[in-house]
């Protein structure tokens, strides 16, 4: 085998590990109801800007997927849904899996979907607070959460195409027409632009989301020690 072969070789095989890293690192998740049970609080501000825009970065990327797949079926709309916490799955690489309930075709759900996703993180801030007891969010915060569960009263195009790409004038003319959310990347934009550096927040978010994970992980592993540890002691005095 000459050099060149054997370097082609060599990197060949360490994209093969780097795939099977990412693939494990995928399959270790925890479901965001997992964490507020654990912590029993609610997640910050930070935490909910980060599951708001990892979800929706998901969403957006399969929402294509999904068009394709259904393009020619014809019928009525069905209303699909994130259920909840649980439904909010955080892998150990910082990237999210929503799982939505329902059928329905990717553009004209969208909608419904964005709304669901708005009242789980709203819950999700609120989660463990009495019923008396409301939260006080930050402006920028509340009023993502206001567009978001206010989409499916809006008067903007009900079936928005998730994958296509607008020209910039078109962008322009759209944010001068309306400031709802119709789209995903509707969401991401805002996301994005509550960073000091928007052009950051792919990486940023991702790494809160992966921090959140590591810290729960944590977390669970020392109070399961504690349990452990109880356990043995009370077998020990029997």
């Amino acid at each position: 085998m000459s050099e060149r072969e054997l370097m082609e070789a060599t990197v060949r095989e360490e994209a093969e590990e780097e795939d099977e890293e990412e693939e494990e690192e995928e399959g270790e998740e925890l479901t965001l109801q997992e964490i507020l049970t654990l912590y029993n609080q609610p997640i910050n501000e930070e935490q909910a800007w980060a599951v708001c825009y990892q979800c929706c970065r998901t969403l957006a990327e399969e929402g294509a997927g999904r068009r394709r797949s259904s393009a020619g079926r014809s019928g009525l709309d069905h209303r699909v849904v994130i259920g909840g916490p649980g439904d909010v799955r955080i892998h150990k690489n910082g990237t999210i899996r929503p799982q939505i309930a329902g059928k329905g075709q990717a553009a004209s759900s969208a909608v419904w979907v964005i709304e669901s996703l708005g009242i789980m993180i709203y819950k999700a801030l609120d989660f463990g607070l009495k019923e008396n007891e409301e939260r006080e969010l930050s402006p920028p915060l509340e009023q993502l959460i206001d567009l978001m569960t206010n989409t499916a009263g809006s008067d903007a195009d009900p079936c928005p195409d998730e994958g296509y790409e607008a020209t910039e004038e078109e962008e322009e003319e759209g944010r001068g027409s309306s400031s709802g959310i119709r789209r995903y990347r509707d969401v991401l934009k805002l996301c994005t632009s509550h960073l000091p550096r928007p052009e950051d927040a792919p990486a940023h978010y991702q790494a809160v989301c992966r921090a959140l994970y590591a810290e729960t992980m944590e977390l669970r592993t020392f109070l399961d020690k504690i349990r452990s540890a109880k356990e043995v002691r009370k077998t020990a005095l029997l």
